[in-house]
């Protein structure tokens, strides 16, 4: 493996066990009230994208899909995301394969096209306003 490659691997790696480990730490604690204590709504006024996330990730911890999706819908398909990642660079490493180098590769060729691009922006932008509009009673 060069030392791209790795470099690849380390980070993502690095990132989804954060996230994965994020939800270990937070999976039976009680959380309070979504954009309670938050730096970004204490700040700003009103909730960032990731607004309800920690309850999101709770509820899929506990395989409760449903209400994870309506805590934030963005959490739960980047912390979805984030296990097919783990999953993936576990097996290149276990069995010599590169099935995650591959899969980067092939995002890397969307993300270059503009198109692609700004539908990505506009799917966050459009999870953002969803989740302002779900969590504006919380203020």
């Amino acid at each position: 493996m060069n030392h791209s490659n790795r470099k690849i691997y380390s980070i993502s790696a690095a990132v989804s066990s954060g996230i994965l480990g994020y939800g270990f730490i937070i999976i039976n604690r009680p959380l309070r009230s979504p954009a309670v204590g938050c730096f970004f709504n204490q700040t700003f006024k009103f909730p960032c994208i990731a607004c309800g996330g920690s309850h999101a990730i709770q509820s899929l911890y506990k395989l409760n899909l449903v209400d994870s999706i309506w805590y934030n819908s963005f959490v739960s398909i980047l912390f979805l995301v984030s296990v097919i990642i783990f999953i993936l660079i576990m097996v290149d490493l276990l069995f010599k394969k590169n099935y995650y180098l591959k899969l980067c590769k092939r995002m890397h060729g969307l993300l270059q096209m503009k198109k692609i691009t700004w539908w990505l922006i506009s799917v966050l932008v459009l999870f953002w306003v969803i989740n302002i509009y779900h969590y504006h009673s919380y203020f």
